[in-house]
């Protein structure tokens, strides 16, 4: 197996909750459309202020390459200046995935 999770909690500025939020949410075709992306979402924690992407690279070098694109078009700046606090974020490499059959995936 292989692959790569990535995982990014934001805590945006309270004013700018949903701005944060909508920019995040238009980025996920973008970021499935790249080269290498297979899973791509953004979850909500509404009562502690939290944004969470989650996103599945088939690789190390699929995911250097789709952050240096995010980098060079200012995103990931444009994204952190609205946070009340720094990202966190986490990569982990995956090396054991098993799924349901899609019959029993509900």
């Amino acid at each position: 197996m292989g692959g790569v999770i990535v995982l990014i909690e934001l805590t945006p500025e309270v004013k700018l909750y949903e701005q944060v939020l909508e920019d995040l949410r238009n980025q996920v075709p973008a970021t499935l459309a790249r080269s290498g992306c297979t899973q791509a979402t953004v979850s909500v924690c509404r009562r502690f202020n939290r944004i969470l992407v989650q996103q599945l690279w088939i690789s190390s070098d699929a995911l250097d390459e789709y952050l240096t694109w995010r980098a060079d078009r200012g995103d990931l700046m444009r994204i952190s200046e609205m946070l009340s606090e720094e990202q966190k974020f986490r990569i982990f490499h995956v090396e054991e995935s098993a799924s349901l059959p899609a019959e029993h995936a509900a």
